[in-house]
């Protein structure tokens, strides 16, 4: 199995208001996706819990077309097998 190293996280909420989580490799694809919460630190739980020693390392927050989003920057990671 080919590892992927993963260098972001983005977490943002959908349009039911739900946030969710989706993990990027370094050239921007997407690797991993979660399913929706009501918190958005109920998503970043759930990211952890998929990532185990995961760190952010750099967090940004914005609006993106009226919807709130976020990013993580984090250390390289492999997936949970």
């Amino acid at each position: 199995m080919k590892k992927t190293i993963v260098t972001k996280l983005e977490f943002y909420e959908n349009e039911a208001g739900e946030w969710r989580w989706r993990a990027k490799a370094k050239n921007g694809e997407i690797v991993a996706t979660g399913e929706a919460h009501t918190r958005k630190s109920d998503a970043k739980r759930a990211a952890t819990e998929v990532f185990p020693g995961i760190k952010i390392t750099k967090a940004k927050e914005e609006k993106v077309d009226g919807e709130a989003s976020g990013e993580a920057e984090v250390q390289a990671v492999r997936p949970a097998v």
